[in-house]
């Protein structure tokens, strides 16, 4: 999308030797697999009411998309991946990608509108006395690999009952910076009327290179509108999240529920919070925690640390720890999946509004299946090794086992993008052993295998190995790609394992891109959920009953995974060899069982009636 011109040969001669030879390079998305899942899920329930001031909008809810209580569309993808420390938790993301998932259809190289966000109507029956601001914080790019150019631009507009939208603030992209406070007065009496409304507009430009397509992120973040505000009123009292918690584990995102042990070293949690207002503001830190069928597990830890006074315009990373009996090894005995519900939350010890606590409670799930995972399954860009001399080129990531155990089986994420170019690509997947740190000999090797693309929401896709092997400590898995097309696959950049990266053009080297690269070893029972072993015989698998309201049996002599989709191919759960799946708290409709046991894979409907 830059063009850049250089004036003195040798300039760019050595730009062009640097860029056209093989390196690890990251790139833009071209797609949110969240919003494709949701599309027909979560919807925004337009019930075209007035709002009344303080208009206060900080992000915090659960779903992606924004909050129908404030917005009438349903564009932005609200996140708490893609800012670089937010204000508060949830910011709301401006890109290329509509409400779908996919890349706007009328999308150019040129200038197009693209995410825009728009208000309820909000009564502003008030004087120009009542010095009525709109204030909000924004930022450019923040962690996605793709700012927005300089012709590029987030514009805000405002309406009154009637009467055509007018701009009344601009900001021209540029590459990250911190979030930046924008405070604009509403003096105007044709705006202060009951009906105003404000609309946020990103004016993007996609590049024509089919490998990435998405790009101009912006960030936006605690949109207030109130009276009694100046322009220099640039304190809210409220204490809140900037960060939801990550994984409870040390060195994974997630281990195998087989592998977890009271040995095992579990880590504190890092979480950052923040008082932006004036005064010093008093609080609790409580954690509460939640395992399915437990009854005598420790639901929560009070008043971790003690209380904690935090000063006015403060900003803390607090890490805590735990009792290791949270993840007593008692818990895992005999299961095959476990997850645990976390719940972290600030109980203020001070008068703040109602309206600003929402961003005090913060949630995550530590799963345990049968992997071992660096990223957090979401990508927030992608990443491949290109250049001319990238036939050949190797990537390599580093894990170690906790017990030793059968490895059956790695999990690619490739990023879905514009068109069919990164459909097909042959690779050949390797485990290494270690040599010092860095992968050494291969000690398994399947060639000549094709990318492919995930179902649904799970767009992890997983290659079977056809002879399973025994692994113990530290071993490398990756792939050597037979071509020079970029292979493009899922970063997280939430999660920085650069240090556990490596590719080879000739020779080791460690990654220098700060985040995840999307590939799981799975390890366990034989299983049979990859792209290898497809039979469409429907025979020693019964299912019953269907339609069903409470329970479902899996009736089955032999070793399955079931995945359970919703009719628009959202992953809703995955189970390991359960006969009795209790679905009691589903929806009523429709929904697709894929079930694959070590020779037959197979889906079927299932219909769940009340």
């Amino acid at each position: 999308m830059k063009k850049i011109y250089y004036n003195i040969f040798l300039v760019f001669l050595v730009f062009f030797i640097s860029s056209a030879y093989g390196q690890l390079k990251e790139t833009s998305l071209d797609n949110n697999v969240l919003l494709q899942g949701e599309k027909t899920i979560t919807k925004n329930i337009q019930v075209i009411d007035t709002i009344e001031l303080p208009f206060y909008e900080d992000f915090t809810q659960n779903s992606i998309y924004p909050s129908s209580r404030f917005w009438l569309d349903s564009n932005v993808f609200i996140n708490n991946s893609f800012a670089d420390t937010p204000i508060f938790k949830g910011v709301a993301t401006f890109d290329c990608i509509d409400k779908n998932g996919h890349i706007y259809s009328h999308a150019n190289s040129l200038t197009f509108v693209a995410d825009s966000l728009v208000s309820k109507p909000i009564n502003l029956a008030y004087s120009p006395e009542d010095n009525v601001f709109i204030s909000f914080f924004v930022q450019p790019q923040g962690l996605a690999y793709d700012p927005p150019e300089t012709r590029d631009s987030l514009v805000l507009k405002i309406k009154a009952p009637g009467a055509n939208w007018k701009s009344i603030w601009r900001m021209s992209g540029e590459t990250s910076f911190p979030f930046k406070q924008i405070l604009i007065p509403i003096s105007d009496t044709s705006y202060l009327k009951k009906g105003f409304q404000i609309q946020f507009l990103n004016y993007a430009s996609v590049s024509s290179d089919n490998r990435s397509s998405n790009g101009d992120y912006w960030n936006l973040d605690l949109v207030r509108i109130d009276t009694a505000m100046s322009v220099n009123d640039t304190t809210i009292n409220d204490v809140g999240f900037v960060t939801t918690p990550k994984s409870y584990l040390k060195d994974y995102y997630a281990i195998p529920c087989k592998h977890m042990n009271t040995d095992f070293d579990n880590k504190g949690n890092n979480q950052s919070y923040r008082n932006y207002g004036d005064s010093t503001i008093g609080f609790d830190r409580n954690l509460y925690f939640k395992v399915p069928g437990f009854e005598t597990y420790p639901d929560s830890i009070r008043n971790i640390g003690g209380t904690v006074d935090l000063h006015a315009h403060s900003y803390v990373m607090h890490g805590f720890t735990y009792s290791p009996t949270i993840f007593n090894s008692i818990f895992f005995n005999g299961k095959d999946t476990i997850e645990i519900s976390i719940k972290s939350v600030l109980n203020l010890n001070s008068n703040v509004p109602e309206e600003y606590r929402r961003n005090d409670t913060a949630y995550f799930t530590q799963k345990f299946y049968n992997y071992y995972a660096l990223d957090d399954g979401v990508p927030e860009a992608g990443i491949g090794i290109d250049g001319i001399d990238s036939k050949g080129a190797m990537l390599a990531i580093k894990f170690y086992t906790i017990k030793p155990d059968t490895l059956r089986s790695i999990r690619f994420w490739f990023n879905r993008v514009n068109g069919s170019s990164n459909l097909d690509l042959s690779f050949d997947m390797i485990v290494w052993d270690n040599d010092n740190g860095k992968p050494g000999d291969i000690i398994y090797e399947e060639k000549e295998l094709l990318t492919k693309y995930g179902y649904g929401l799970d767009n992890y896709i997983d290659y079977m190995l056809k002879d399973p092997f025994l692994l113990s400590d530290t071993f490398f898995i990756g792939y050597r790609q037979n071509h020079e097309t970029y292979m493009n696959l899922g970063f997280d950049k939430n999660y920085d394992n650069s240090e556990r990266t490596f590719y080879s053009i000739g020779g080791w080297q460690q990654s220098v891109n700060k985040g995840s690269i999307m590939i799981r070893p799975i390890f366990g029972k034989k299983f049979s959920v990859g792209i290898s072993n497809v039979n469409k015989s429907l025979n020693s698998v019964n299912i019953y009953p269907n339609p069903a309201s409470s329970t479902v049996n899996i009736d089955t002599e032999k070793e399955f995974v079931l995945k359970i989709y919703n009719q628009i191919g959202r992953l809703i759960e995955t189970f390991y060899n359960k006969n009795v799946i209790d679905v009691s708290a589903y929806s009523e409709g429709l929904y697709f069982l894929n079930i694959n046991t070590d020779d037959k894979s197979f889906t079927k409907k299932l219909i769940i009636k009340k």
